[in-house]
């Protein structure tokens, strides 16, 4: 990793982020789009598919620029309200 700001942000602080950035409602920021909890909790009710998969990424992307460069994954078991996210081969699981 290039030694930038990114370099000094811990896995635990990428967890945080996505954590809160799950918890939030999108455009719950005035002036912002930041966050996806409504559609992320309306997704978790559906299975699985790429494009749902890649939508949500491509959000999570977008609103959390850390995660620009890094392989992100996701899972869920439709039904269950939970979500698996895989950064660059770590594993967390959260509950929007």
């Amino acid at each position: 990793m290039k030694n930038t700001a990114a370099s000094y942000i811990s896995s635990n602080e990428v967890v945080d982020m996505i954590g809160h950035w799950l918890s939030t409602p999108e455009n719950g920021y005035l002036g912002s789009g930041y966050g996806y909890k409504d559609k992320v909790l309306a997704t978790l009710r559906e299975e699985q598919t790429t494009d749902n998969e890649q939508k949500i990424i491509a959000k999570m992307k977008t609103d959390i620029p850390i995660l620009v460069d890094r392989t992100v994954c996701i899972s869920w078991v439709a039904g269950t309200l939970n979500i698996s996210v895989t950064i660059d081969g770590n594993t967390s699981d959260f509950q929007p």
